[in-house]
């Protein structure tokens, strides 16, 4: 039950996060058809950021331990 309960939120989570990322894509495109250039590209840099945040939260240089310390990091933040 604790794995399927784990992989319901990670399912949750990343249609949380695609449903995100498709309102910011929305976003920077009607800022860019108004012509607002520099706050699309200052959104841009901002998610830029964001994201390179968010994936080195925890870097061990080993790939399946990363992605479990990560998600374990995650899952306390949203808590």
């Amino acid at each position: 039950i604790a794995d399927y309960q784990d992989r319901e939120e990670i399912y949750e989570r990343q249609r949380r996060k695609m449903h995100d990322y498709k309102n910011q894509l929305s976003t920077i495109q009607t800022l860019i058809k108004n012509g607002h250039t520099d706050e699309a590209l200052s959104f841009t840099q901002k998610l830029t950021e964001s994201i390179a945040v968010e994936m080195s939260a925890i870097n061990t240089n080993h790939p399946v331990v990363n992605a479990v310390l990560n998600q374990k990091y995650r899952s306390m933040q949203e808590k």
